[in-house]
């Protein structure tokens, strides 16, 4: 996973990853492999699926 800016698919927003390799523990999920990343203007922390991640986003620039 490239750290980085990453361009959202669907609104064009752009997004930092800080850390491409955060595993979520909860019982359920059974250490799944997630991306910790933030939005520039809102300011706020998201998580989501390493998966599904590569699938809604497109790589800028490191």
């Amino acid at each position: 996973m490239k750290l980085g800016i990453w361009k959202n698919k669907k609104n064009n927003e752009l997004y930092k990853v800080l850390d491409g390799n955060v595993m979520d523990c909860t019982n359920s999920a059974n250490e799944k492999r997630m991306v910790l990343y933030i939005n520039f203007t809102k300011e706020l922390q998201f998580v989501r699926e390493y998966e599904e991640f590569l699938e809604k986003f497109t790589f800028i620039s490191n």
